[in-house]
C-alpha cells in the first residue's frame, strides 16, 4: 500500500512538472493577426538574405518614411515559435508594433529575419543560429546601402527568438558586435524547461494519460540534441563581455516560468552584466493582455535602455 501511494505521488509531481515544459503553442499564428505598420513606416519587405537547399530565406527592413539620418543604428528582430513555428511578420503582433514604431521613431532602422524552423530531423536549433548569424553578416555587408550604423546594433527577440538572440549575444567571438540585447519572456534554462532530469520511468508514467505530451518533449530533445539543452542554456553562457539585457516576463506565464527570468537575473549579476528586469504581473506568455500604459511603460523602457548602451 505505501509503495503504491509513493508511486501515485510520484506521477502527479511528474505530471505537474512536464506539463510546463513541452511549449504547445508558445506563439500561434491564429492567436496573432498579422497587421501592418503606420502609414509612416517605409518598408522593403522580402529581401533575400541566403539561399539553401533551393529555398530562399528573406528579411524586412523597416525604417521611417522622409528619415533623413544618414546611418542609423540597426534593431534586428528574431520571431519566437517554439523553434518549430513563427515567421518574421509577428513583429507588427501586439505590443510589438508599438515597440516596433517607436524605435523606428527614434531614428532605427528594424530589421525583421526569417530562418530555418526545426523540425527534429534534418533541422534543429543548430541549424537555425546558422541562419540568424548569417542574417546579422548580410546586413553587416549592405550596411552602406541602406544607411545602418552596424556598430550601433541590439538583438529583440520574443520567447523562442529571444532564447537564440541571448546565445548569438554571449558569442564575443561573432564578427558583428551586438550592444544590447531585449528579451521577451525567454527560455535560459532548457534542462529545467524541458525536465532532462526526468527518468524513463517517470516519463512513462506520464505517457500514460498524456502521449502527446511526451511526445512534445522528445520533439524538444531532438531539436536541441547531445549536450545542446546545457550548452545553449543562455544561464550557462554568461561572460564579462556579454552585452546589456533588458529582460521583460510575465509572472503568470506556465510556458517559460518566470523562474528562468530570474535565474538569468541571478547570472547577469553575478558577472556584473548590465541589466533590467521587468516584470508585469497577472502576464501570461506573450505579454498578450498588456494595458495601454504597460504598453507605453514598456516601450520607454526598451528605448531608454537602448539609448543608454547603443553608443
Amino acid at each position: 500500500m505505501k509503495i503504491a501511494l509513493q508511486r501515485i505521488l510520484l506521477f502527479i509531481t511528474v505530471l505537474a512538472g512536464l506539463g510546463s515544459c513541452a511549449h504547445r503553442g508558445i506563439e500561434k499564428t491564429s492567436i496573432y493577426a498579422n497587421t501592418k505598420g503606420a502609414s509612416d513606416v517605409d518598408t522593403i519587405a522580402d529581401v533575400p538574405y541566403k539561399t539553401v537547399d533551393d529555398s530562399m530565406l528573406r528579411l524586412d527592413i523597416y525604417s521611417l518614411k522622409n528619415d533623413t539620418t544618414t546611418q542609423r543604428p540597426v534593431l534586428v528582430y528574431i520571431h519566437g515559435g517554439s523553434w518549430i513555428g513563427g515567421n518574421k511578420s509577428w513583429i507588427w503582433s501586439n505590443y510589438r508594433q508599438a515597440l516596433t514604431e517607436s524605435f523606428l521613431r527614434a531614428h532605427y532602422t528594424v530589421i525583421s529575419i526569417d530562418y530555418r524552423l526545426a523540425d527534429g530531423k534534418r533541422r534543429n536549433v543548430s541549424t537555425e543560429l546558422t541562419d540568424c548569424r548569417d542574417a546579422l553578416a548580410w546586413i553587416y555587408r549592405h550596411a552602406y546601402k541602406y544607411h545602418l550604423d552596424i556598430h550601433r546594433m541590439g538583438l529583440w527577440g520574443t520567447s523562442a527568438g529571444a532564447h537564440l538572440s541571448l546565445v548569438i549575444g554571449s558569442e564575443p567571438e561573432d564578427s558583428v558586435r551586438v550592444r544590447f540585447i531585449l528579451d521577451d519572456y525567454g527560455p535560459t534554462d532548457l534542462n529545467r524547461l524541458f525536465r532532462t532530469d526526468l527518468s524513463p520511468f517517470s516519463v512513462s508514467l506520464v505517457k500514460i494519460v498524456k502521449p502527446g505530451l511526451v511526445h512534445e518533449r522528445e520533439l524538444m530533445l531532438r531539436i536541441f540534441p547531445n549536450d545542446n539543452t546545457t550548452r545553449l542554456s543562455p544561464i550557462n553562457r554568461i561572460h564579462k563581455d556579454m552585452p546589456p539585457v533588458l529582460i521583460s516576463h510575465g509572472d503568470a506565464d506556465k510556458l517559460v516560468p518566470v523562474k528562468q527570468a530570474y535565474e538569468l537575473e541571478k547570472q547577469l549579476k553575478a558577472n556584473n552584466i548590465p541589466y533590467l528586469l521587468r516584470i508585469y504581473h497577472g502576464e501570461k506568455h506573450g505579454l498578450r493582455t498588456l494595458t495601454i500604459p504597460q504598453v507605453s511603460d514598456l516601450t520607454k523602457c526598451a528605448l531608454s535602455f537602448a539609448a543608454r548602451y547603443n553608443r
